[in-house]
């Protein structure tokens, strides 16, 4: 339905026998109503007929305004107010009219009533209340005044009788409300995700701005969900901004925290001194509060300069202390605690809720130190609503006073100097997270830095990390938590089925793409990078036994961004597009492909296929075979066991914790193969031919030397291997200079326990293609011994070398050598 227009209404005006005494800005305020600035003009006109009350011009124009705004009940009102004469204007007699068809605009007393009533029982779920009182004060306000609704959603509260009726500036919610709620929270201006911090909210009548706050600071992908503090000094004005909608499932919402009533300032104030160890508020936003909280701008920024200054002092503390100690000091504490009696050491384990596997691999660690008699603290949020800030780290690094600082995928300077760098610290490396490739970091490195772990090999080639102080150790799982013993039967059966696949790589590749491309929408000749790369990883994802296929992907990257950039690509940009991009959707494509062979080989032979982990109840092709997810711990072990067959599926490693846990579990996993596999038993055959002291065989022609196969045990291993997969050997294992030169510098940082190690024989438990996943399936129902032979053995390699105990000692190994190798008083303090 046509709303009336003020531009058209305007030209037609009734006059005023006050027109002629108008000020000079009375011109402007005409032509404000023409622009079509509703709420603009509209808080000028109500201050126009406040001096002027019986200006008929501008009434008119005004009761024009609030009709197109879809306010027909206040424009009839001062329509109702023009004298005789002006109201027997054709132009006021069409208005009228106009009005008359448009839909009501009141908001009837019992609709305000019914949401106080359901948003307060919404609140009182939560335990927050407002006392009884001011609850029957604005309840007998309530037929006292009247609401109305635009047709854009803000709403206007007026006295219902009397003087305050129709008299315009005495309204409230007299603004364009809806749109500088928008306005006043900039996306851009606002940190989110993982690194956002929590927002202070003043006011919530109406309670657009709190909508508008809740939906741009949203929970992050990991489970973060900043806090939202609502403070409204005024409870009446709060029961009003609850009466104007249903806001029970923003109410609802754990991260809002609400401070109602006298002294709400300081009601926050003592919140954020309580969680001083967390981030404090980012910013606070108001739109539209009648009564303001005392001093609340300074209560935030009071509570941010106390972390401030707080920290400040126990860096000073921290820093003393670690000045009066010396490698002396440290070798003489390690001696200690590792003799008979001695004290035990203490370890801080820092770590992220947001993150659960590395959160369940903290825990997991943490029970490996204390089995072997030393202390381990994990440090980590309190709740999904906050974030660690560094008040909380130079805490515990003060109190908790540590000797062992682990901290997964992060280096110590990845931390700002939170951590003194006489304190030994290890970087336990389990994922190519992007903050490692960062040449400041690898040269960060100092004597007391160690690393264990997955070992990749460009940190060093690359990023400037020293080849000392290292523990190659892929992964490693839990043996106490994962272990071979009987399952309840009541899980038994309800995880029994001849296949089962557990990941959360539910997403399609796809869908994938999209999500990672729009990512970097400041970068476009990035996103055309991954927008050409992309059907070429499918196609080296769906045959990865030709060539090796992270050769492959590399080249391909390599070129990729050489023809974007018309330049050779900085290592950290082509860090992140291998690691971040290339690797990760060639892998998706990889595991979604080997899915739908074992989802075909089941429904053709009636066997059952269960997919554990998020996300695939709504995939399109798989979400039949959907499971839910499964606890890290028993449920998880106990489908492990209850499956004839776990597949793994990764383009770029078997030895993956799945693996291990499934193995101690007693499960039997397939894995699907590809050429990639076989450099793992390659790099161990060369490094012990350039170890084994024996004269190579030096072929200049082609750059390479050599080393007989029948003479290096490994050698003829990987040969045997290569055999059995149906390709062909050597008689020489070949090893080109480059190669060679790269092994005897970086030879520290390969792993030693490889998938052939592990496993016994890839051959065995891998397949390639459908059918020869189908015949591993059938072998593995059929031939239960074969199959309990292959996991007996493979868990009991994994117990005695890649379990958290065996971690935690090879890093206590790797720290006394290093201690005793050390001077009485080295430089081990590096500038802050």
């Amino acid at each position: 339905m046509t709303s009336p227009s003020p531009t058209n209404a305007a030209a037609g005006a009734p006059s005023s026998a006050n027109s002629a005494r108008r000020t000079i800005g009375r011109a402007e305020i005409v032509d404000l109503a023409r622009s079509g600035k509703h709420w603009a003009f509209l808080a000028v006109a109500s201050q126009a007929l406040d001096q002027s009350p019986d200006d008929g011009e501008i009434r008119f124009l005004t009761a024009a305004t609030l009709g197109a705004l879809g306010l027909g009940t206040l424009a009839t009102g001062q329509l109702n107010r023009l004298d005789e004469k002006a109201q027997g204007d054709p132009s006021v007699t069409e208005l009228f009219a106009a009005l008359r068809r448009l839909p009501d605009d009141r908001v009837a007393s019992a609709t305000l009533e019914q949401n106080v009533k359901a948003n307060l029982a919404a609140l009182a779920g939560r335990g927050v209340k407002i006392d009884a009182e001011s609850v029957a004060a604005w309840e007998s306000k309530l037929l006292s005044r009247s609401v109305h609704r635009a047709l854009d959603g803000n709403m206007i509260r007026r006295d219902a009788e009397g003087e305050g009726r129709d008299r315009v500036r005495a309204w409230t919610g007299l603004s364009d409300l809806k749109a500088s709620s928008v306005s006043a929270v900039d996306p851009a201006k606002l940190s989110r995700g993982l690194e956002a911090r929590p927002v202070v909210v003043e006011g919530i009548d109406p309670p657009w701005l709190l909508e508008r706050v809740a939906a741009v600071l949203e929970p992050a992908p990991e489970g973060y969900r900043p806090a939202i503090f609502v403070v409204q000094e005024d409870a009446q004005e709060f029961l009003d901004g609850l009466s104007l909608a249903d806001l029970r499932t923003l109410l609802a919402d754990g991260r809002i925290e609400f401070f109602v009533g006298a002294g709400a300032a300081e009601k926050l104030a003592r919140r954020l001194a309580a969680a001083r160890e967390t981030s404090g508020p980012q910013g606070l936003f108001t739109v539209s509060c009648r009564t303001r909280a005392a001093s609340l701008d300074l209560v935030i920024r009071g509570a941010i300069g106390a972390q401030e200054r707080e920290s400040r002092e126990l860096g000073e503390k921290i820093r003393a202390r670690s000045a009066s100690r010396g490698a002396a000091y440290w070798r003489a504490r390690y001696r200690d605690a590792m003799s008979e009696g001695g004290e035990p050491l203490r370890v801080l384990i820092p770590t992220s809720r947001f993150t659960t596997f590395l959160s369940h691999a903290a825990g997991d660690l943490s029970r490996a130190i204390t089995r072997a008699g030393h202390r381990a603290r994990i440090l980590m949020e309190p709740s999904d609503r906050e974030r660690l800030n560094a008040l909380a780290y130079q805490r515990q690094v003060l109190e908790f006073d540590p000797d062992l600082i682990v901290m997964i995928n992060r280096p110590r300077a990845c931390m700002k100097n939170l951590f003194p760098s006489d304190v030994p610290y290890v970087t336990w490396l389990q994922d190519a997270m992007p903050q490692l490739f960062d040449e400041v970091v690898g040269r960060a490195q100092g004597p007391m830095d160690f690393m264990v772990g997955h070992m990749l090999p460009e940190l060093f080639r690359v990023f400037g990390y020293p080849c000392e102080r290292l523990t190659p150790m892929p992964v490693v799982a839990d043996a106490e938590k994962f272990h071979d013993g009987e399952v309840d039967p009541r899980d038994a059966e309800r995880f029994a089925c001849e296949v089962a696949v557990v990941t959360h790589h539910s997403e399609t590749p796809e869908a994938m793409h999209g999500r990672l491309r729009g990512q970097l929408a400041s970068a476009p000749a990035i996103q055309v990078v991954l927008d050409h790369l992309f059907p070429q990883l499918e196609r080296v994802a769906l045959d990865p036994m030709s060539l090796p296929p992270n050769k492959r992907i590399g080249a391909m990257v390599d070129l990729a961004l050489r023809q974007a950039l018309d330049r050779e690509p900085e290592a950290k940009t082509r860090a992140m597009v291998m690691r971040n991009y290339a690797l990760p959707v060639a892998d998706r494509f990889f595991r979604h492909q080997a899915i739908r062979w074992a989802a075909d080989a089941c429904e053709r032979r009636g066997w059952r296929l269960h997919l554990y982990g998020n996300g695939w109840e709504t995939h399109g092709a798989f979400s039949r075979f959907a499971k839910g997810g499964l606890a890290h711990g028993e449920e998880l072990r106990a489908a492990y066991k209850s499956a004839a067959v776990n597949l793994h599926l990764c383009l770029t490693s078997l030895v993956h914790q799945r693996v291990l846990e499934c193995f101690l579990s007693g499960g039997f996993v397939a894995a699907r193969l590809h050429r990639d596999l076989l450099s793992g038993v390659k790099t161990r055959a060369q490094l012990a031919a350039m170890a084994s002291g024996a004269t190579p065989i030096v072929d200049d022609a082609h750059d390479r030397i050599g080393y007989p196969v029948a003479d290096i045990p490994e050698a003829m291993e990987a040969t045997a291997l290569l055999q059995r997969l149906g390709m062909a050997g050597e008689e020489t294992l070949w090893i080109a200079n480059a190669r060679a030169a790269a092994l005897k510098k970086y030879g520290a940082a390969h792993d030693r326990f490889d998938e052939n190690w592990l496993l016994g024989d890839l051959s065995a438990i891998g397949f390639s293609d459908g059918a020869s996943l189908e015949a591993l399936i059938e072998r593995a129902l059929e031939r239960t011994a074969w199959r309990q032979d292959i996991v007996r053995g493979v868990g009991s390699r994994v117990r005695g070398r890649l379990t958290h105990d065996a971690l935690f000692n090879a890093a206590i190994g790797a720290i006394t050598t290093q201690l005793e190798s050390m001077d009485a008083t080295p430089a081990i303090h590096r500038a802050a």
